[in-house]
């Protein structure tokens, strides 16, 4: 089995992370529903949210990491 090892300037998984991860996923959810014949939506859907919660995590971490050195 391998193992998964964390960049260390990798933001951790946090509670907050697993609910707004939990939100998207409902979200792909209903709209898989509505659109079923049209998976592309959601894929693309899927990208934009995850491409906005890495540049919100981007601008969190960035400073505080630039800021230590």
């Amino acid at each position: 089995m391998k193992s998964f090892h964390r960049p260390l300037n990798s933001p951790k998984i946090t509670p907050s992370t697993l609910d707004e991860l939990f939100l998207v996923a409902q979200e792909i959810r209903e709209l898989e529903h509505h659109y079923r014949d049209n998976l592309i939506y959601i894929v693309f859907f899927m990208r934009d949210m995850l491409e906005k919660m890495r540049s919100e995590a981007d601008d969190k971490i960035y400073p505080a990491v630039c800021s230590q050195e």
